[in-house]
């Protein structure tokens, strides 16, 4: 993750997952082809996608992880 990080040069990187049930969870709506987040969606009525937040942070200041 922190290669990823460094190599996209953003401010900050979220770490996401996939999962089966994604209504449980808040969503990750990301661009496709840069991964840049487009936004967040909590607990999905609808399907929207199926990437959640992991909960794992990296920013420029700390570029190490940190949990939530």
């Amino acid at each position: 993750m922190v290669w990823f990080h460094r190599s996209h040069g953003g401010e900050a990187s979220v770490m996401v997952t996939k999962v089966d049930e994604p209504s449980k969870y808040g969503i990750v709506v990301a661009e496709e082809g840069t991964d840049k987040v487009e936004r967040f969606v909590k607990k999905p009525k609808i399907f929207v996608d199926n990437k959640i937040n992991a909960g794992i942070y990296l920013d420029q200041a700390q570029d190490q992880p940190v949990g939530s």
